[in-house]
């Protein structure tokens, strides 16, 4: 039997799930905070190299959308990614996503997903590689549904000036999770950073967005007022910069429609009863929270004596820094006020717990939580 044969003249439907099986199988995957990636596009790896088989290997391959949806342009260890590669890859991208070839209509969820990190070496030798990267994604931007780029002082300026005109953006109609993640800042970000943003804010469909700040950058305190995210329209937030307890509070507060909220480097301070009395902070209720992560400080958790948050199901407090230990009775009284019925909860602590966190984890609200997580506690 011959075997290369049999499989040339496979049906569609038959040929469609064993190029998806393979590529499964095949690529390693890198997660980005929303998405898989597929790593390495390469002439000699699937799908690009089902193109090259047959006529009909070749016309099922571009049939198929799912095969080129999710690509990342970041170089591989081996070199076998490149510019050139990553073109060819988009073309295949976009004509299967727009074709109608073979009488099978484009579901609406098919989009790109498109994915820039950090390569395996300084971005500056690779600069402009990243740059041509990022213009062939641009060509693609209104097929794009996810936008993942690591950025740094190179690469900013370009970013800046695909979107500083707003005259002559392209439609983005799909796109709606961007990742941004800042390793570095050139000289004028401010003006850049702020630019992005009003970006962000004119994208009709966004709902997802981590902004993060590396530990390079984050304690240069970029001046970029982040008080100008459209917090307002977002489902998922993950935000990572230093930021003052009461910004922190402001900003989760303007959450009013999301499920899932990250906030990383907060800054926080053990107050006295005298500065809590000053601290003039209404407490804020977000119905629709679902998962609420809170990281850093000397004790993220006094965040949750403003919060009042009846539909949380996940929790996580993690603690930075060891300078007394996290209050129990803190947790207690957002309980109480909440009236949430956790299913998961996980806290973070070097230090040796308090009296009252070890009554805490003892209240039968604790013990009825499914999923429960301590470290160094």
């Amino acid at each position: 039997m011959d075997i290369v044969s049999n499989s040339i003249e496979l049906p569609f439907e038959i040929l469609r799930a064993i190029f998806l099986l393979s590529l499964t199988l095949a690529y390693p995957t890198e997660a980005a905070s929303f998405h898989k990636y597929v790593l390495e596009p390469s002439y000699k790896k699937e799908p690009l190299s089902y193109t090259h088989v047959c006529r009909w290997w070749r016309a099922v391959a571009l049939a198929v959308p799912e095969l080129w949806m999710a690509v990342s342009g970041t170089r591989d260890w081996v070199g076998y990614t490149s510019p050139g590669v990553l073109r060819i890859w988009m073309e295949h991208a976009h004509n299967s996503l727009t074709m109608r070839d073979i009488g099978r209509a484009i579901h609406p969820s098919q989009a790109l997903h498109l994915h820039l990190g950090n390569p395996p070496s300084t971005m500056e030798k690779y600069t402009p590689r990243t740059v041509k990267v990022l213009k062939h994604f641009w060509n693609q931007i209104t097929l794009c549904r996810s936008l993942s780029l690591t950025l740094d002082l190179y690469l900013i300026p370009h970013f800046y000036d695909l979107i500083k005109d707003k005259n002559n953006l392209p439609a983005m109609p799909l796109l709606e999770d961007v990742e941004l993640v800042f390793i570095s800042r050139p000289a004028g970000f401010s003006a850049q950073g702020n630019a992005i943003i009003s970006w962000l804010k004119s994208l009709p469909a966004l709902r997802r967005l981590r902004w993060l700040y590396t530990r390079r950058i984050i304690k240069s305190s970029p001046r970029v007022f982040l008080g100008n995210l459209p917090f307002e329209k977002l489902d998922t937030l993950s935000l990572t910069c230093a930021m003052p307890f009461k910004v922190a509070l402001c900003y989760i507060g303007r959450c009013t429609s999301a499920t899932t909220v990250h906030i990383n480097n907060l800054e926080t301070f053990n107050p006295s009863a005298f500065e809590l009395h000053q601290f003039d902070q209404p407490i804020l209720e977000l119905p629709n929270l679902r998962s609420l992560t809170l990281e850093g400080g000397e004790d993220p958790s006094l965040a949750l004596s403003y919060l009042t948050l009846p539909g949380l199901k996940h929790l996580k407090v993690i603690k930075l820094m060891q300078r007394g230990p996290m209050d129990g009775r803190e947790f207690e009284a957002f309980f109480r006020r909440s009236g949430c019925s956790l299913k998961k909860l996980h806290l973070e602590d070097g230090d040796i717990p308090s009296d009252s966190m070890v009554s805490f984890l003892a209240t039968p609200e604790v013990q009825k939580i499914k999923e429960l997580i301590l470290v160094g506690l």
